[in-house]
C-alpha cells in the first residue's frame, strides 16, 4: 500500500468511535466501503507504477536520453513548444513541423532528438496527470 497505510484503519476506528449511537451494521458497511476504496486506490497506484516502469523500460536509448536534458534547455524547449503550438492554432502545422521550427532555434539537437524529447515530455506529462488524479481521488 501507500505511505501510512497502517494508521488508516486506526484513524477509521477512532472516527467510528465518535458515533456511539450509529448501528453496528452501518459501521461495518463503512469499514467495508473504506476497505474497497483503499484496495481500488492501491490497484490504481500499482497500475500507474507499472505504466511508468514500462514507459521507462520500453524507451529506446534516445528516448531515455531525452528525459535527461539540462533543466534550462528543457524549460526553454517546453515554453517555446507551447508558444508555437498556440500560435499555429488547433488546425496548425503538424508536430513534426513544430519540431523543425524548434530545431532551427536549437541547433545543438537534431530533429530526431527533439522528436524523442517531445515524445518523452508528452508521456511524462501524462504520467504526472495520472498520478495527480490518483492522489486527488484518494484525498476525496
Amino acid at each position: 500500500g501507500g505511505g501510512g497505510g497502517a494508521t488508516e484503519p486506526f484513524e477509521l476506528e477512532e472516527l467510528l468511535r465518535g458515533f456511539p449511537l450509529v448501528q453496528r451494521s452501518t459501521k461495518d458497511r463503512v469499514r467495508a466501503v473504506f476497505g474497497a476504496l483503499r484496495t481500488q486506490h492501491e490497484e490504481k497506484l500499482e497500475e500507474w507504477q507499472r505504466e511508468a516502469q514500462a514507459t521507462a523500460a520500453g524507451a529506446n536509448p534516445q528516448q531515455q536520453k531525452a528525459g535527461q536534458w539540462p533543466e534550462d534547455e528543457h524549460s526553454w524547449f517546453v515554453s517555446m513548444r507551447e508558444r508555437y503550438w498556440r500560435e499555429m492554432g488547433p488546425r496548425g502545422a503538424s508536430r513534426e513541423a513544430l519540431m523543425k521550427k524548434l530545431a532551427s532555434m536549437m541547433p545543438k539537437y537534431s530533429l530526431a532528438e527533439l522528436m524523442a524529447h517531445d515524445e518523452w515530455h508528452q508521456k511524462h506529462k501524462l504520467l504526472l496527470r495520472k498520478r495527480h488524479g490518483l492522489l486527488e481521488s484518494w484525498r476525496r
